[in-house]
């Protein structure tokens, strides 16, 4: 049995001898198998940060409305000293570096077939960057030390260590680290294999911990038991309106059980009159065991469609459908595998 500890709590009774203790704390929760798990939601970047933002995202033409770069998740597993790192900033360096074919709206498409003569004799400049912010982002595979530092531009987080580490997180983790050529910055989260390196003394030559292609899959069963919620969160990391032309939207969701944890993160977007488009990456965990709680399971799935052609294949049409992120997820999950673009299932060994 699993002893639950609510710091801050009035009167919290310490756990009996011997017996796991989970702490939740208001922004987080730290398992016995080594997981600290912590949530963050700032401010909409300020005007001042934007510039400094925009070139750290690639020098991006532009940024999304709502942009929160102080927000963050963060899994961290301090028997390895590695994290999964969940940023705006991150995602939006993603989205650079897939650079998409700019879409066009109907009313656009209009515009232009019937000023087409004129667009060519005034030599007009076309904007050729996507900017629906679509993003392969994944999140990102670093040192659990760059999780205690700023993320970029926009950060004002106040970083504190309220949870310190334990003694087997210190000096010998990061020696061993270092050894494999890896340093506390941030990689760039995307479809790509991430590399990390293993715990061990410094310089162990273990092979590096990556993404690799599997079949194994999450244990959805758990996920429909009725274990108890110890710890959720859903964190914003951009929004952005499209200049009245639909939403794009990326959030971080995170649920902690007592037998596993669970993070969705989800870029949702929806061109009126255009199209739909939903990526959705799962990451799945079981911490009871030691064991098992160095396992990560990846799931990716990319949904995708003009409403004419969801319409055609007998998905429903442009409306309530596909309001929101969430009935836009139950609609094409319902009528899958239509729309279905992309599922890949990834494993990590840390």
């Amino acid at each position: 049995p699993l002893h639950l500890t609510v710091l801050g709590a009035a009167m919290a009774q310490p756990p009996p001898p011997g017996q796991p203790t989970i702490r939740v704390n208001t922004d987080g929760v730290r398992l016995p198998s080594g997981w600290r798990i912590s949530t963050r939601k700032g401010p909409i970047i300020s005007d001042r940060d934007s510039d400094n933002f925009r070139q750290a995202a690639g020098e991006a033409k532009s940024l999304p409305e709502m942009l929160f770069s102080s927000s963050r998740v963060t899994l961290v597993h301090e028997g390895t000293g590695m994290a999964l790192d969940f940023t705006a900033l991150g995602a939006l360096n993603a989205w650079r570096q897939e650079d998409l074919p700019p879409l066009q709206v109907r009313v656009a498409q209009e515009w232009q077939a019937a000023r087409q003569a004129e667009i060519v004799a005034q030599g007009a400049i076309k904007l050729e960057y996507d900017w629906t912010f679509t993003t392969p982002y994944t999140g990102d595979l670093v040192l659990a030390s760059a999780c205690n530092q700023p993320m970029g531009p926009g950060d004002h987080g106040v970083y504190r260590s309220a949870l310190p580490p334990p003694a087997s997180t210190t000096a010998s983790t990061t020696a061993s680290h270092a050894a494999n050529g890896l340093t506390p910055s941030q990689q760039t989260g995307s479809s790509h294999v991430e590399a990390a390196g293993e715990s061990g003394s410094a310089g162990s030559d273990r092979p590096l911990s990556q993404w690799e292609v599997t079949e194994e899959q999450m244990d959805r069963a758990l996920l429909m038991e009725r274990d108890p919620i110890l710890f959720f969160d859903e964190v914003p990391l951009f929004e952005s309106d499209l200049d009245d032309n639909g939403v794009s939207q990326l959030t971080v969701k995170i649920r902690v059980m007592p037998r596993a944890w669970l993070v969705l993160l989800r870029f949702w977007l929806r061109v009126d009159g255009c199209m739909v488009r939903l990526r959705e990456t799962r990451l799945f965990c079981r911490h009871d065991t030691p064991e098992l709680a160095r396992c990560i399971l990846r799931e990716q799935r990319y949904f995708e469609g003009t409403f004419a052609e969801l319409r055609a294949a007998g998905a429903p049409g442009e409306g309530p459908a596909y309001t929101d992120g969430d009935t836009a997820a139950q609609t094409l999950q319902a009528v899958s595998p239509i729309g279905l673009k992309l599922l890949q299932l990834h494993k990590l060994v840390l």
